[in-house]
């Protein structure tokens, strides 16, 4: 629904003003800290590097990178482009 949803605004010229968290979207959020109750999550509430981006951009992130954003969170180095481990992220990125 959310896609076909976005899909109808974007012919009719209307853009979201929020994130809307739906299956793969509120797992990536909830790596970044936010309750897997919510419902949507205002741009203003979104960390500094991701409030620049479009709430469209900002859900594909969340979902596409949740299982990165959950090592992230559990301290796992992350592969780096070559599949190759041993790629960490500093504390506060």
């Amino acid at each position: 629904m959310y896609d076909t949803a976005l899909r109808i605004g974007a012919f009719l010229r209307l853009e979201s003003d929020a994130v809307y968290l739906h299956c793969g979207v509120t797992t990536g959020a909830a790596h970044l800290g936010f309750a897997r109750s919510r419902m949507r999550i205002e741009v203003g509430e979104l960390p500094p590097s991701l409030r620049g981006l479009k709430p469209y951009q900002v859900e594909d992130i969340l979902c596409i990178y949740k299982d990165a954003l959950g090592r992230m969170k559990d301290g796992t180095p992350l592969p780096n482009a070559r599949g190759c481990t041993g790629v960490s992220i500093p504390p506060g990125c």
